[in-house]
């Protein structure tokens, strides 16, 4: 992640999922969070991505990328969204 301008994210992506499995989807999740953490308006090409990562592994995430990202396509997240019905993001009173 220090590294960014060496070793860009459209370099490491593909070699993360390159590697193939579960468990390199769970690694790219932990390397575009990581990114996202540092920069949210960087690496835009990626957030639809990391929407997806969250929701399979940190839906707990969900809300505060949704919050801070403006780069992801929010009707296909909202379709998606509308489908989990075990996601409740803000409590109602």
């Amino acid at each position: 992640v220090t590294s960014r301008d060496v070793l860009p994210p459209s370099v490491v992506v593909p070699e993360l999922f390159a590697q193939g499995g579960f468990g390199a989807r769970e690694l790219t999740h932990t390397y575009l969070s990581a990114l996202f953490d540092d920069d949210p308006s960087g690496f835009d090409e990626y957030h639809d991505m990391l929407f997806d990562l969250h929701l399979e592994f940190s839906p707990s995430s969900l809300m505060g990328f949704l919050k801070k990202s403006a780069s992801y396509d929010v009707g296909r997240c909202a379709g998606v969204l509308a489908g989990v019905e075990s996601l409740v993001f803000e409590p109602c009173f």
